[in-house]
């Protein structure tokens, strides 16, 4: 699933929607901050996709305090009452 983001003419790819700006090439060879294609992660193993979120999740957290703010759409979820019974027992 691939969604564009109009504000950078970037686009999210796969179920954790994994942005092309920074962390997957959408064309060429593998590259990135993931070292991974795009497509990679619109297929059924999510081995490589949950790798790349990993990786999003540290990075992001380390610049800025909390690595969900690396998704668009975290502020719309982004209060404890929304996503603790999610991320309940989850070590990040």
């Amino acid at each position: 699933t691939r969604h564009i983001l109009f504000h950078t003419g970037s686009r999210d790819h796969g179920i954790f929607q994994i942005n092309d700006k920074y962390w997957c090439t959408a064309s060429g060879p593998a590259g990135k901050e993931c070292h991974a294609k795009c497509s990679s992660f619109e297929d059924n193993n999510i081995t490589d996709d949950v790798a790349c979120v990993v990786k999003i999740h540290s990075q992001t957290q380390r610049a800025r305090g909390n690595g969900f703010q690396a998704w668009s759409t975290y502020h719309y979820c982004n209060t404890n009452s929304k996503v603790s019974t999610y991320v309940r027992g989850c070590k990040y």
